[in-house]
């Protein structure tokens, strides 16, 4: 395990941060909330480059009680929480996967855009999803492989979309149904007590 990243800690299995059983489709999980910093498209970026996939294949699921629990988001520390243990699992997942494709193919293999490929075939990690448990922990690769390019690419920031057209996003745009609403009405100065309230 990489040393003291609180979010290891709390969800230290690879499973907890990675589904990659849906054909061209990565899910990555994250306990760290988009608030309009850009983290989404940084953290697909980090699963997209561990892993050797297009970041337009990796699905940042919003934060949920069924995913990690990275207690909240603040300062400036998502990337170094969020995206060392992402990186982590997605390197550690690669690292695995590369070896059932071996096992399954045969011969050494190479990936590239989410397809271990040996001289004669390929197969895909949803191919290979039943053949690798990610319910282990996770442990940095002895070896980095070299970076493919995500990281630092020019991605299109995956918040900006419906911002722009006004579409809801954040937590204050849900509207359920039978939603109330409550304002909290404050005294105007110190000492002052509430004698009435025009509802």
């Amino acid at each position: 395990m990489t040393p003291a990243n609180p979010s290891l800690e709390a969800a230290p299995l690879i499973s907890d941060w990675l589904d990659l059983s849906q054909p061209g489709i990565v899910l990555a999980r994250t306990g760290k909330a988009e608030l309009g910093q850009g983290i989404a498209t940084a953290l697909l970026q980090i699963v997209a480059d561990a892993l050797s996939v297009e970041p337009a294949q990796v699905r940042l699921a919003p934060p949920s009680t069924d995913g990690p629990d990275e207690r909240f988001t603040n300062s400036s520390l998502s990337i170094q929480h969020s995206g060392g243990a992402l990186h982590a699992a997605a390197s550690h997942a690669r690292e695995l996967f590369t070896e059932a494709a071996t096992r399954r193919l045969g011969a050494d293999v190479t990936v590239a855009d989410g397809r271990f490929s040996s001289t004669t075939d390929s197969v895909t990690y949803a191919d290979l999803a039943d053949d690798v448990d990610l319910g282990v922990p996770i442990r940095m690769p002895d070896v980095r492989q070299p970076p493919t390019g995500a990281i630092g690419a020019d991605t299109p920031r995956v918040d900006l979309a419906d911002k722009v057209l006004g579409h809801p996003r954040f937590v204050q745009d849900m509207r359920l149904p039978g939603m109330r609403f409550a304002r909290m009405v404050r005294r105007p100065a110190r000492g002052a007590t509430l004698i009435d309230v025009d509802a």
